[in-house]
Parts: C-alpha cells; structure tokens; sequence
C-alpha cells in the first residue's frame, strides 16, 4: 500500500514536504512498486521532464515498514530508479520471500520474523555492492538535502499504513482540514481485489500480483486520483531541486544580522530588479550596484535574496574583488554542485537551464573589473545578476539599470545605530533621539559601516550616545597614532569612517583575558583575502609547532602562540578573540553546527584599514614584523601532514597570493635563516602546484633556483628539489623542453652526492625518464626505467620506496606498450598492483590508490578484459570528480575513459567526454595557453570523436585550429604536425574528399621521405644537429628544432617510419576509394615490399595493416585467390604479433569468412563459420553488440545454407540473445 502526503515545514517561510510511505507484505510489496512507478510517470508527464525523474528527486522523505522498509532505503537512500527497484525485487522474491517460520510467535511467546532474515541481509549486502558501496555503509544520508529514509516516522505511520482501510478513513477524518480541501494533500493507493489470497511468502504468484495491480489502476476513480497526486508533485518540482540545491550552491550567510536596518527607498529600488517593472528582456535583468565602501552594498544584497528567494530557485554569490577568489568560487560551485572540475560548466548551465537564479558578483574592483564579462552568463530572461562595485566604470555592462547606493536616510542612520547598540528605539528619550540625530549626522556622515561600528562600540563598552559622541570628537592624537593620513587630506566620509574605526581599533588594542589575542589576530587576518579566511589555519600551524617542539627555531614566530598550551586553550583563545572581533562589527562569522567559528571575513573597507596601521607600524616596532609573522603562520599550516590535507591547502590560494604580495624582493631576504626562507618559498610553491597555478608556482621557484646555492651552498639536495618542482610547473605549461633541462640538471647535482639506490636519486631520474619519453627519446627513457626498475627490485619490502616501485613499473610497463611488447607490460604492472596490495593501506580516493587502479585497468585493457577495464577507468574518474582532485588528474582520467569507450565504439560517450575535456582547457586558458600540448591533444582528440560520429565538418575545424597552432609553434616537419596533417587527410577521406585527401597525404608522406633520406647525408641541414646513438640502442635520434623559439626536441626515426607508412597506405586506400583497383593493388604491394626492410618478420601493427588494406584491394578487384592466399599468412602473424583478440584479427576472420562463403562448398562454408565464431567471440569479448549480431547472423545464414537443422536452432538462439543483449546496452550507442 503507498501513500503520500504533503505537509508544511514548521517555519512560514519553509516550504512544504513530501513524504512517501509504503506497507510491508512481503512479496506483495511489488504492488506498491508498480502504484509507484505509474505515479512517477504520471508526475514526469506532468512536469514535461525530458529526463523522467525518480522518487528520491520528489519525496523529502521515503518511510516504510517491513519489506516496505527495504523499498524505501532502495527508492531513498540508494536513490534507485523505480524500474531498478522492481528488477531488484524479483530478484529477492525467491530467495528473501521464502518461509522459514509458520506461526508469528516460538514457544515463549515472543514474536519472531516468518521471512528468510539471513537472505535479506545478504540480499542488501549485494545490492550495495552492485551499487558501488561499502557493506557498511549507514542508512543517515550526510546530504542534508537529500531524501531521508527514517525508520522512526516509519513506525509512527505504520498504523495508517498497515492496519485496516477503517484506520486510514479515521486518520484522514480527523485531519481532513489539513490533508483535503479542494488541493489535497494526502492521497492512498491500496490494491483491494486480487491479492487477498496471496501469502507474504509466496514468491511464486508474482504473476498474479502484477495484474491484480494493473487490473486496480485502469479503475476509473484510481486515475483520477493519480492524476491530482501526480499535478500535486509536478508543482513543486522546480522548488524541491532547488531546495536540494541550496546549501550547495550558496557561499554567504544570509541570516538576517541583529544590526540590520530596512533601506526604504533603496528595497523598493531593488525590488524592482526581479521584473517587477514590468520589462520584457530576452535576458537576465543586469543591474549594478555601485557606491563608497561602508555604505551596505553587500547588506543590501542578501536583504534582497532573503525577501525574494521564494521567486529563484538558487543563488549564486562570487566574491569578485580579485580574478584568483572569482575563479576559486566558481570553481568551488563547479565541484560541489555540478561535481566537474570546469568553471565554464556552471557559466553553460546558467546560460541553458529552466531554473531561475540570482548571480551575485560581489566586491568589484579595478584589478578584477576587466575580467568581469568573461563570467557573465548568455543569461535566460527570468534571472539577475547584481554587480556591486566602488565606481560605476561596469555600466556598460548593466543592461538594466545601476542603482547608486549613497549614505543613509537620516531615519534609517538613526534605526541602525539603535539596532547596533541594541537599544529599543521606543524606549529612548526626545534628548537621546536628538543627541543620536547629531552623532549620525554630524559626525558618522550616515555612513553605515561607521554607524554599525560605533553602535556596537555603545554596545559593548556600555556607555551612552553622548558620550559615545564626546570621545568621537576628543580625537587629539587618535587618528595621528594609528594612521599617517593627514587630516587635512581627509573627506567628511573618510575621516568620519576612520575616525570610528580607530576607537574600535584602540578597544581591540586593549581587549585582556581570553582575547587577549584579537589585535594579533585582525593584523593576521587583514594580510590575508578579506573573505572566508579559516580559522583552520591557526591550528594548523599551532600543530606544527607542537609536533616540532616548543623550543624550535620558527616557534616564537606564531602570533598566536607564546608557551607551550594543550589545544582545548588553543581554541578558547581563537573563539574569545574572534567572538570579541565580532562583538565590535571588525569581522563577521561564519560557524559551524558546534559554533566553532570556521571562517571569518572582513568587511574591504576595515581590511583595508587595518592593513594600512600594521604595515604602517610594522617598520617601527622592534622584533619581527606582522607580514614576517603572518608568512611563518601561513607555512607553517601547509605542511602535508595526513589525508585529505592537500584539499585544504588547495582552498586557500587566493590568501596566499594576498600574504605573498606583501612581501617584495627575494624570500632570502626574510628575516629567518636561509633554510627557513627556502622551506616557506617552496611550500607556497607547491601549494600553487597542487592548485593548478603553474604560473604563480613558477615565479616563486625560478628565483629560488638561481639565489639557492648563494645562500645554501652545500644544500644539493633541496636545491635539486627546487629545480625538479620548476620541472613539473614547466611540463604542466606544455613546455616539456625546459622540464627535460631542469631534471638533467637536478640528476647531474645529485648523482655524485647520494647512492645509487638513494630514494631521492631514483625519483629524479624517473622524472628525467618522463621527459626523454615525452621529447621521442624513447630508448634512453627506456634504458634509464630498466635501470631504476631493476635497482628497486631489491626494496619490494621497504615500505617508504613502495610508491617509487609502483612508478617505476608503471613507467617501464608504458615503454613496453610503446615497444609492442604487451605482455611484459602486463607482467610489471600486475606486479606492482601485488605490491600495493600487500603493503600500503590507501583510502578508496588516496591517489596513490588511484594509479594503482590505473595500472589494473591497463593490465585488463591488455589481457582482453575491456569490459573490467571499462569499470576501473570509470571508478577512477568518478573518485576524481567527487573527491575535488587536482583538475589535470580530472582531466587525465576522462581522457581514459574516452579514449576505451573510443577503443570499443562507444563514440557517442567519448565524444561527450571529450567536449568536457576542452571545455575545461578553455576555462584554463589564461593560465595555460592556447599552445598547452595537452590542450592541443584535448581538441586534437575531439575531432577525431566527432569524425567517429561522423560530424566530419566539425572534425575538421577542430583539426584546423590544432595544425595551425602546431606549425607555428613546432613546425612543418614535427611529428605532431605530421599526425595532425594526416588525422585532417583521415577525416575528409571518410567525408568523401578523397582528391584533397591524397594531395595531403603525399605531402606527408613526402615529407617523412625527405627527413629520412637526410639521415644518410654527411652533412646535415641547418635545421638538423648531428645523428647520435642513443646508449644500448642501434636506433638513430633526430634533433629538430621548434621553429619560433629555436628549442630542440628529440624524436626517433621510427615514427617518420611509421608515419610514411601510414600516408602511403592512406593513399592506397584512396586510389581504391577512387576506384582506380589496379593503381591501388600495385602502390600496395610496393609498400609492402618496402615494409620488409623495416619489418623484415612481418610483426609490426602497420605492416599487418597494409597487408589486411591490400587483402580488401584484392577481394574488390575480384582476386579472392590472392586475397585469400594473403588473408591466411596475415592471420597467423596476426595471432602470433598482436594476439587473438586485436581488432585487426577480427576484421580479417571476417575478410576471410566471406572469402569462403563466396566458394559455397560445403569445406569452405564450415571453414567460414569457424573464422565468424571466432570473430563473433572478440566480438562479444570487447562489447562490440551490432558488429556481433551481424556476425551471428551470418553463421546462421551458413548453417541453413549447409541444411544443418540442429546448428539452425542454436545459432538462431544465440542471434536472439544477442539482439536483446544489445537493446540492453543501447544498441545504437554502439554504432560503429
């Protein structure tokens, strides 16, 4: 039985909730499933969902009892489909529903279960497992949004639920009033007829339980009662996402503060931002919000969201003051909400979605303000942006109006500082209402950040307004000791600002106690980013001297810190001095459910004040001055210490960039010794790293490299250090050249100072394998990765180099797969995974244990097993997005799951992914460039996606772009220049352009020949360097140089080889796609005669491509002897070379099977049938569904062919399983 029932949330501004319950009945809870799942799509009929939505997305809250109980946690909290409940219920039904006890109570008289309890366990053990969770996971769901599954409410709705119709009609009478009415809100589904007979037990009659629910809902009154429960549910869809949506989304506390004042004139103004004007714009009202800092801008803001939410479905607010803190929010909503690592994500679903939204840009200013039209979405009409800057420079930009927001009427001065002094309005005298009227307007200017601070001031000091007033003006020597400002120089609005800020200022100066350390905590505070600055930082860097010892040489540098404490006064101290900071309106909090503050934020303008007093007086007081102090705090906080910490360090970029710009010139010259100054540059460094700020990484590591052997002369290791972190900050800007010359450098420091099996040298020369591999000098990386490899053999039992051993094999098992050489590839890395698995204990999101997940996928891709490889890759990603990781490890991963969903034919999904892909490359543009190599490879691999899925005329524009940048930057004669010429060629062959696509293939291959051909001249061109051998190698290296920048690159002669070899063959495959047979057999059978010279054991790829190509040639000029003749050789290299299950042996078993059936004896069709098996068996292997029912089709052709009735039946059979089997998996998807 199912009811639902719609009530209202205690709160008047809360939203109504829907909750859903359903009765036990053992087996015949499949009849509460089938009510449901015709309810659902009543709702999505309703609401025009394009994509059907699922109970979890409607119901605030799923109870159940009994058997309905595991309904609700399938349905609630594993968020399954209704279809998925049904197919997972009679898949328990046999087993769960099966009697095990005939009477209700034992012997004593106790009640005890009739159902099979140890097959229901085991059951929800298997359906969380197939759903990807641990076996222990919790029924709580931490979402605080998401739909609970509540056990309690489950038992107080049983008596509705399980007990008679008589129950239900008496509870729905005595709550008519609030369920009836001509909008209901309670509706009950109870199938009456059919299923009096049926047993919870008897799992048998789920055939009768079926129809006796489908006979109960073509009833006529049942579907009109359907269709009102399904309007009541669509009319809250909207509302209920965003609700869900909500403490995703918002980054700003909007709860009203106690000092808070309506601003008349001004809340009308803005009222009419939602449309109430009555304009008809295309898109979102677009309003600027400009005025002197202090006035209420951002107040303002969220008063206007707090009385309006009701019309949007979600609110956005960006603190826009810097380029860093807008990309730091964006990116934060990016993964939390729409879990992608791509700010562009969140800009494209505002510009597209049906939802309405405020987008709050808040604290422009001029270093951001240029960057400001970039984060502007293509907008839906019912939506608003609000600006909110010091100028109005952005009108431009305000398509429907800018709103000044100046002092405040003197009423609304004079309410708002009785508010921030808490005083009652109402009960003050005439003579304190005209002493207020003189304090806001003849001293505060009716400036409202000044009349919040003086009020609070009042409040907290316990004193009147007069006299509040006369200390205002007592001002002799105030301004003068906490700021250099000369008088003279200072505005009404200025001086009046300042002056009650410094009377604040001078309260914190002399807080005592617990709070004692507010002063040192503001100056902390003000060199940081004015917002959301955490208090975690404070105890981190408490941690750190404490783990270090008291006495330690960086201890007496914490501000906050002085002796040695136990953290509980660690925290009183930073919860008295924030709560007193609070207190007198300097910063607002932002508290956790325990009501620790977790972050605190200034308002600009006081930031900006207490930042001008402490550098102002930092130079004059003895001792180390609050930047040096507020430097050794920050980096103290950052050291890696524990899981999950590279996330935190990863939220505080935009603090670090403000702290940093504080200090000018070398981080030598910091008062600290030379070690200290290195530590703090390179952890802020690698900080930027982690972030993926290669850029900002880059301009702290550069000057670290040339001034630390200056400072530490005999300190190789962490200048070797420093030159290897600059190594990567290069390679992750597409600059491998400079990393491979930073890494040569670090290992030639190293190596005459550390052993050969020192850790750190193994490392270094790993990277420095890296870089050769990434440059073409694929012998070297190789012989270097043998080397490191076999050296590390010996430390398999030392836990700290298991990580390195794990590189290591991954490293030496990829230059075994560039060599061909899979099953040795295969052997390493299934090596490795045994490791890992007997040493280290990783969390399921430890990156480490990523790559270990990683080298197993690899490992399954090349023993055959795409369909497991196909998981791990997608468990990867799906960690990465969740798990806020890196943004290029993101990226890395979906390039993965693209490139296997490419592998086997799912060209729709890779092509999905990798639009993802770019699109984030285009987000981080400004900090990569249009030239990153790996954003060359993102677009180069969308074009051939979209030629896969034949949009040939996108391909070819996205190749376009990608060969342009590749000429300038690299070259005519690069490699990656050639691949990019000869994917364009690829892609207008298949478009049918085949005349412009042989011109370009013969100048790629013409090309190729040319640089080969110089390989043998004595004197070698301009653009050449002298050929050398690489070491334990025969194999040639050619040095090219870029063609703008004059930077070498190394790349082996065998990829010119293999590139003419694939031009030549393109061609061939022209001439015949020309129709010009014979042409094409003859230049075929020359390249293969040429392919002997480099292949002379017929085993590479490319050669037994050209010999499969010129098998085609043959079977289309009708020279099936000779195509069959090389059809045969071609098979058995192919199965010796590449293995049994590659593409290239399926497409020629199949080649050959119609060969064969062409000859129609009864021999040749049998011997067709067994080459169509066994394609049709890698067919099946690598989920190849359409390519595999054609296959099948075709053995049973033969089979009739051959009259065999028995093989007739089975092969039929099998045809059948197969078509359903790929309707089951989306047959077209598979398309190849």
């Amino acid at each position: 039985m199912l009811n639902t029932q719609k009530l209202m949330a205690p709160s008047p501004e809360s939203q109504e909730l829907n909750l859903l319950s359903i009765d036990g009945g053992g087996v015949r809870g499949l009849s509460a499933l089938y009510v449901l799942k015709q309810v659902m799509a009543h709702v999505n009929e309703k609401a025009g969902n394009e994509k059907p939505l699922e109970p979890y997305e409607y119901f605030d809250m799923i109870a159940g009892t009994s058997t309905g109980g595991i309904i609700a946690i399938m349905l609630g909290r594993l968020q399954m489909s209704v279809q998925e409940s049904i197919d997972t219920y009679l898949r328990l039904a046999d087993t769960v529903f099966s009697k095990i006890h005939y009477l209700p109570v034992n012997l004593r008289l106790n009640t005890q279960g009739r159902l099979n309890h140890q097959a229901l366990e085991e059951a929800i053990r298997n359906i969380l497992r197939d759903k990807g969770l641990p076996e222990d996971t919790k029924l709580k769901n931490d979402d605080k949004y998401a739909c609970k599954v509540a056990k309690d409410l489950a038992r107080r709705l049983q008596e509705v639920s399980t007990e008679s119709d008589k129950t239900a009609k008496e509870f729905y009478y005595e709550h008519r009033h609030a369920l009836g009415g001509e909008e209901p809100r309670y509706f009950r589904f109870t199938v009456e007829r059919g299923l009096e007979k049926v047993g919870l037990d008897e799992s048998s009659k789920k055939g009768r339980i079926i129809e006796a629910t489908k006979e109960y809902l073509n009833d006529g009154e049942v579907f009109d009662k359907l269709e009102k429960c399904a309007e009541r549910l669509a009319q809250r869809q909207t509302k209920i996402k965003s609700r869900r949506t909500k403490d995703k989304v918002l980054d700003a506390d909007f709860r009203k503060g106690k000092s808070f004042v309506t601003r008349g004139s001004l809340t009308r103004q803005m009222d009419r931002f939602s449309g109430a004007s009555g304009e008809d714009l295309e898109e979102a009202h677009t309003y600027l919000m400009y005025g002197l800092g202090g006035m209420g801008k951002t107040q303002l803001c969220r008063d206007y969201y707090r009385r309006h939410r009701s019309e949007f479905d979600m609110l956005l607010w960006v603190d826009a003051s810097t380029q860093t803190s807008m990309d730091n929010d964006l990116l934060k909503l990016a993964r939390t909400w729409r879990k992608k690592e791509d700010i562009l994500e969140v800009i494209s679903w505002l510009s597209t979605t049906s939802s309405t939204w405020v987008l709050v840009l808040d604290n422009i200013s001029s270093d951001s303000a240029p960057k400001v039209n970039n984060y502007l979405p293509a907008t839906p009409k019912d939506c608003l942006i609000i600006m909110t800057s010091l100028s109005n420079s952005l009108q431009s930009l305000a398509t429907a109006g800018t709103l000044e927001i100046a002092q405040m009427t003197q009423d609304e001065a004079i309410d708002l500082l009785f508010a921030a002094a808490e005083k009652k309005l109402e009960h003050c005298s005439e003579s304190e209402r005209i002493e207020a009227t003189s304090l806001v307007e003849k001293d505060l200017g009716r400036v409202a950040l000044a009349i919040d601070l003086a009020g609070s001031y009042i409040k907290n000091q316990v004193m009147s307004i007069a006299e509040y007033q006369r200390y205002f003006r007592d001002d002799t020597g105030r301004l003068e000791q906490l700021s250099s400002a000369p008088k003279q120089t200072m505005t009404g609005y200025t001086k009046s600002l300042l002056n009650a800020w410094t009377i604040s200022f001078e309260a914190v100066l002399n807080a005592e106690q617990d709070a004692r350390y507010a002063a040192g905590l503001l100056h902390f505070f003000s060199l940081l980013h004015s917002n959301q600055i955490p208090t975690q930082i404070l105890l981190e860097s408490w941690n750190t001297v404490r783990q270090r010892g008291s006495k330690h040489r960086l201890a007496h540098n914490i501000p906050l810190v002085e002796e040695a404490v136990a953290e509980i006064v660690i925290k009183q101290y930073i919860r008295a001095s924030v709560n007193f900071l609070a207190d007198y309106s300097l910063v607002t909090v932002a508290r956790d459910s325990s009501q620790w503050p977790r972050y605190v934020s200034m308002q600009p303008m006081v930031h900006k004040l207490v930042y001008d007093w402490a550098r102002e007086k930092s130079s004059n007081e003895d001792g180390l001055d609050y930047r040096y102090r507020a430097i050794s705090t920050m980096a103290l906080a950052l050291e890696p210490r524990g899981l999950g910490h590279g996330r935190y360090r990863c939220e505080i970029v935009s603090h670090i960039e403000h702290l940093i710009s504080s200090h000018k010139g070398s981080f030598f010259a910091m008062p600290f010794e030379p070690l200290t100054c290195f530590e703090y540059a390179f952890t802020f460094a690698d900080v930027y790293s982690e972030a993926g700020f290669p850029r900002k990484a880059m301009s702290l590591l550069e000057p670290l490299c040339s001034e630390t052997l200056g400072h530490l002369p005999h300190d190789i290791p962490r200048y070797a250090q420093a030159l290897r972190q600059l190594a990567r900050n290069y390679f992750d800007l597409g600059k491998p050249e400079k990393a491979l010359k930073y890494r040569r450098e670090a290992f030639e420091k190293l190596k005459s100072l550390v052993s050969r099996e020192s850790l750190l040298l193994l490392s270094c020369r790993g990277e420095l394998s890296d870089s050769l591999q990434d440059m073409g000098s694929h012998n070297e990386a190789f012989t270097i990765r043998r080397d490191v490899y076999d050296t590390l053999q010996d430390f398999w039992r030392h836990e700290e180099y298991l990580p390195e051993m794990r590189r290591a094999s991954r490293r030496l098992a990829n230059s075994y797969k560039t060599r061909g050489d899979n099953e040795m590839a295969s052997e390493i890395l299934h090596k490795a995974i045994d490791a890992q698995q007997k040493g280290e204990h990783n969390r399921h999101d430890d990156h480490e244990y990523l790559i270990s997940l990683s080298e197993l996928a690899q490992a399954s891709e090349v023993k055959g097993d795409p369909r497991e490889a196909i998981r791990l890759y997608e468990k990867i990603l799906t960690t990465r997005t969740d798990g806020n990781h890196n943004v290029h490890d993101v990226l890395a991963a979906k390039e993965d799951v693209a490139n296997i969903y490419s592998t086997h034919h799912q060209f729709q999904r890779a092509l999905s992914l990798r639009q993802e892909i770019v699109q984030t490359w285009k987000e981080l543009h400004d900090e990569m460039g249009d030239d990153h190599p790996n954003f060359l490879s993102a677009m180069f691999n969308l074009g051939k996606s979209l030629a896969d899925t034949e949009n040939y005329e996108g391909s070819l524009a996205e190749h376009e772009k990608v060969l342009k940048i590749r000429q300038q930057r690299l070259g005519e004669d690069h490699l990656f220049t050639l691949r990019s010429k000869q994917e364009k060629a690829y892609t207008l062959r298949r478009s049918k352009e085949l005349a412009k696509a042989f011109v370009i293939f013969q100048e790629v291959s013409s090309c190729c020949e040319k640089i080969l051909t110089q390989r043998h001249n004595d004197e070698p061109k301009d653009t050449f360097a002298k050929s050398q051998k690489t070491v334990g190698s025969c194999r040639t290296i050619l040095r090219l140089s870029t063609a703008d920048t004059g930077e070498s690159w190394d790349v082996d002669y065998d990829e010119y080889h293999r590139i003419v070899a694939q031009a030549r063959n393109e061609m061939t495959t022209t001439l015949r796609d020309q129709g010009e047979l014979d042409k094409a057999i003859l230049a075929r059978k020359g390249l293969l005669e040429d392919q002997k010279n480099l292949d002379p054991d017929f085993c590479s790829e490319s050669t037994l491509w050209i010999m499969y190509e010129l098998i085609r040639d043959y079977v289309e000029n009708k020279q099936d002897k000779d195509a069959k003749r090389i059809g045969e050789r071609a098979l058995k290299l192919q199965k010796q070379y590449l293995g049994d299950r590659h593409r290239l042996t399926c497409d020629i078993m199949i080649v050959l099977s119609r060969i064969c059936r062409k000859e129609n004896s009864e021999e040749s069709c049998r011997y067709a049938i067994e080459l169509l098996e066994s394609a049709c068996a890698i067919q099946i292997t690598n989920e190849w569904w359409p390519e595999s029912i054609k296959s099948a089709q075709t053995i049973w052709k033969t089979w009739r062919r051959l009259h065999d009735k028995d093989r007739v039946v089975e092969a039929k059979s099998r045809l059948e399983g197969l078509e359903a089997k790929c309707g089951d998996h989306g047959g077209a998807a598979h398309k190849s």
